[in-house]
């Protein structure tokens, strides 16, 4: 490194080994302004032998000198919150250690196009901080970020952020260490987003902070839109000033097209006279990430597993900041075994089943999960630990991980009756709640009164919550009457209630004998079969549309009151991480099982699910099919059933020629959408006043089928102005496979089109349903459908349907509730779906579909009449009450 290392100015950066590629592209760019000025990378990673990476500055790895007990900080923290927590400590290393009186730090996917001597000369000239603003005007044009998404991220961007060794800067750079050191977290619940949350405070604890305005400092996707870039003379100037630095945040070099992750605002093709130093910088960072025969890129980030090679979860780094105090004092915890994870979770206090630390923290970390579950019974705990047991294998741990080392207890609450003491004056409410449960004891004493349940459980909360107040035999005395000890699940939420207030009920080993509470068993009957009641089994938590139906149809057949039970197995290939309340147990007491696991999965049913616990029952099919001949190598499946299910005429047309088994064609149902369409525009981050077109499909099927190159073609065609006030097309998809042969292309007809918008990635279900909310037209193009869910369920937001006039979809789409795209047949072509030779599946034509958004777009009340009449539809033959009686009426038909 040339320049002087103890002189009173330096530059520094933080990154881990996979960004040095960035940090050498900085230090060149630094380096090429500034010849002599102390240039320093601080690596939060572990030592590599390869610290002369970097031939313009100084490599200094963080350890425990620059940050006390860093291997802790380094296990509560992702790679990206380890990398902003360390800051604070840097600037203290820099001022302390080597003699610093003014440093900057700038983050290393930056490029300097200027010398920053501005900047050091504010701090000479008494400022104390120097920031940066992200936006300095409003960012209302409803695209990704916005205003909200800024000020959820912080008020000024710290990936630029300059102190001066003063007093006033060394007491914030104290109070901000302390911060970060326990709460430098991606956590935008509690208004935290790593490091930049905190130094909104800068301003106001440092009265000598300057805030930069001038637009030519930290130009950046979050502010490109109010900054135009042009290029004189060789010089980058953005909004008439000199471009100091760039910061490139969100590039990935091995998509050159794609200006940012983080955002949709721009592509490389509308970023304009930037896009010659945005491909210089791309070509920097791949001629940098090689190092002899290594990538940089490629490094594994050393903190990213335990010393025993277990990959660390972002649930076992929660476990790590909840449970540091467990960790024993002096041992590094990349050495904690799995038994501390194993433990039982403090969050809560239960009997019945258990739940660990670990399964804990990934249940709290996924919102869906709690809007399904609450963990406050066993049952909900039984279903959370058996969902851990199928997915941790896909995160590379064994299933013994949701694995609780305290076996099942059962609550008793004797001693508690008599235990807790009246120790406090009863308040008004107080006064109210004692009221009631004297009045309803007397009266149960009186009139032998037995409320509905859910009176009985109001009145278990009121006893909860008034406890103390009463006196231990009258307490005894209402806990019989309410049959709390004799119903578990009573008891559970009884036990809860008391534990909000602060009072523990000991848990005793399962099996002990307590009055009125006998052990649970698990053990199977092999009683009567219920004829009425029906098994579903399938790929439950699977993201895919199969998943997908066997949800739909037990929340149907649930509206019947008729016994049921759902029985998941892991679809192979996927996540398998979609909520659904499945049985832990694969047996079940009906006659009927509904196996949703379409025909190439019965002819493999042994893999998915034990054939015996299916040895008595009536096997009934549920298939789905995109092409007009069913496949001869699946008719074994068939032979195995006793009856298929269908879920559209094509469908059928299809199977009946196959089998000779019975086929009934039962329809998907799809609920009422009434999600407020302005509210999920917010929610989703969508412009509120253009008009919203969505297109869907997944990789992991046959893209060919659902044809969406053919929908962006005739949505570009159909608006080839590209204005502000020009409709959206949102193209949402995801899924891993079939991507090399497709994505590409679409990338490219996407970047070419800023009204076209990809949204990759798998949705919650309830985001789904609100992008179905907040988007005009749904438009399929579809080659063939075996149903189309999606088009159902926007037709049930009454939304207007634009959809090629073919396959299952007419089943619910006809001239009075949607806009049909005419087509031609054409044979399906080499590998674009299963068992394709011989077929035959539509070709849209092109000009018919320009012509129908059009239209489409020209007339609110034609969108309005078809949407309300699409609504109505779905409303009379696809809800679930509709479907669970033709469900009831098959059964019952076959029993």
């Amino acid at each position: 490194m040339t320049g002087n290392a103890s002189a009173d100015r330096a530059i520094f950066t933080i990154c881990s080994w996979n960004y040095i590629p960035y940090a050498a592209t900085l230090m060149e760019s630094l380096r090429r302004h500034h010849p002599d000025l102390p240039l320093f990378v601080f690596v939060a990673d572990r030592p590599q032998p390869i610290l002369d990476a970097l031939d313009d500055a100084r490599i200094i790895v963080i350890d425990d000198e620059i940050v006390p007990d860093y291997e802790r900080m380094a296990a509560c923290y992702s790679i990206m919150e380890f990398n902003t927590a360390v800051k604070p400590h840097c600037f203290d290393y820099l001022f302390d250690r080597l003699g610093v009186e003014r440093a900057c730090y700038l983050d290393p996917d930056i490029l300097v196009l200027e010398p920053l001597d501005e900047i050091f000369g504010f701090l000479a000239g008494g400022d104390d901080c120097v920031l940066t603003p992200h936006i300095t005007q409003p960012l209302s044009d409803g695209l990704v970020p916005g205003d909200l998404e800024i000020a959820r991220a912080g008020i000024y961007n710290l990936g630029f952020a300059a102190f001066r060794n003063s007093p006033s800067a060394r007491a914030f750079l104290s109070w901000w260490r302390g911060w970060l050191e326990t709460d430098c977290l991606v956590d935008l619940q509690r208004g935290i987003f790593v490091d930049q949350s905190f130094c909104d405070f800068a301003p106001a604890f440092i009265e000598r902070t300057r805030i930069l305005h001038d637009p030519g400092y930290n130009l950046a996707y979050w502010n490109l839109v109010h900054r135009p870039v042009e290029s004189r003379d060789g010089r980058l100037f953005a909004a008439g000033s000199p471009v100091r630095f760039v910061h490139f945040s969100g590039v990935d070099k091995d998509k050159p097209q794609e200006f940012s992750k983080h955002q949709n605002r721009f592509t490389r093709a509308t970023i304009g006279a930037l896009q010659p130093v945005f491909d210089g910088y791309v070509a920097s960072l791949r001629a940098k990430d090689q190092y002899g025969e290594q990538l940089f890129s490629k490094t594994p980030y050393g903190f990213g597993q335990l010393n025993s090679g277990v990959p660390i979860l972002p649930a076992m780094r929660a476990c790590f900041r909840r449970y540091d105090w467990d960790i024993p004092a002096g041992q590094s915890p990349f050495d904690i075994d799995r038994g501390f994870f194993l433990k039982p979770t403090d969050r809560f206090t239960c009997a019945g089943v258990q739940v660990n630390r670990l399964v804990a923290e990934l249940f709290y970390a996924h919102p869906h999960l709690q809007e399904q579950f609450s963990l406050r019974t066993s049952e909900d705990r039984r279903i959370v630990n058996d969902c851990a047991r199928s997915n941790l294998p896909g995160l590379k741990l064994s299933e013994a991980w949701a694995h609780c080392e305290t076996p099942e207890a059962a609550l008793e609450l004797g001693p508690l009756l008599s235990r807790i003491s009246r120790a406090r004056a009863p308040n008004r409410a107080d006064l109210s709640r004692v009221g009631k449960l004297l009045l309803f004891h007397v009266r149960s004493r009186l009139e032998s009164l037995f409320p509905a349940r859910d009176k009985i459980d109001e009145l278990a909360w009121t006893l909860a919550y008034a406890f103390e107040l009463l006196p231990p035999r009258l307490r005894s005395s209402l806990v019989t009457d309410l049959g709390i000890e004799a119903n578990p699940k009573r008891l559970e939420l009884f036990q809860h209630w008391l534990g909000e207030r602060g009072f523990a009920i000991e848990p005793r080993p399962r099996g002990a004998a307590a009055p009125g509470l006998s052990a649970a068993s698990n053990a199977m009957t092999a009683g009567p079969l219920e004829d009425a009641g029906l098994a579903i089994y399938g790929f439950l938590h699977a993201e895919t549309g199969l998943g997908q139906a066997g949800r739909a149809l037990a929340g149907a057949f649930e509206t019947t009151g008729l016994p049921m039970s759902c029985h998941s197995a892991p679809a192979p290939g996927f996540e398998n991480n979609v909520p659904f309340a499945a049985s832990p147990s694969m047996r079940n007491a009906v006659r009927t099982a509904l196996l949703a696991i379409n025909a190439d999965n019965v002819l493999n049913l042994q893999s998915h699910i034990d054939p015996a616990v299916l040895s008595r029952n009536r096997r009934i099919g549920l298939f789905f099919w995109e092409l007009p001949v069913f496949p001869g190598v699946w008719s074994g499946a068939c032979d195995a059933l006793d009856e298929i299910w269908v879920s559209t005429q094509y469908v059928f047309n299809s199977l009946q020629s196959a089998t000779s088994r019975p086929v009934r064609v039962l329809p998907l149902p799809v609920p009422l959408n009434h999600l407020d369409p302005d509210e999920a525009r917010k929610a989703l981050a969508l412009p509120s006043d253009r008009l919203l077109y969505l297109t869907t499909f997944d990789f992991n099927s046959f893209p060919e089928r659902k044809n969406p190159l053919g929908a962006v073609r005739a949505f570009t065609d159909a608006f080839p102005d590209e204005t502000d006030s020009s409709p959206l097309l949102l193209v949402k998809c995801h899924g891993a496979r079939n991507r090399a042969a497709y994505e590409a292309e679409l990338q490219d007809m996407v970047s070419r089109n800023p009204n076209v918008r990809l949204i990759d990635g798998v949705m919650t279900s309830s985001d789904m349903l609100r992008l179905q909310a907040a988007t005009d037209i749904c438009v399929s193009l579809h080659r063939a459908e075996g149903f189309g869910l999606n088009l159902a369920e926007s037709m049930a937001a009454g939304k207007l349907a634009i959809a090629t006039n073919f396959s299952g979809n007419v089943d619910f789409m006809n001239e009075d509730n949607s806009i049909l795209v005419d087509y031609d047949m054409r044979p399906v072509g080499d590998g674009e779906y299963v068992a394709w030779q011989g077929q035959w599946w539509a070709a849209p034509r092109h000009d018919d579909a320009v012509s129908a958004l059009r239209l489409a777009e020209s007339s609110a009340g034609l969108r309005a009449r078809l949407g309300d009449a699409a609504r109505k539809h779905v409303a009379a033959e696809l809800s679930r009450e509709r479907v669970g009686e033709r469900m009831a009426a098959l059964i019952r038909a076959r029993a």
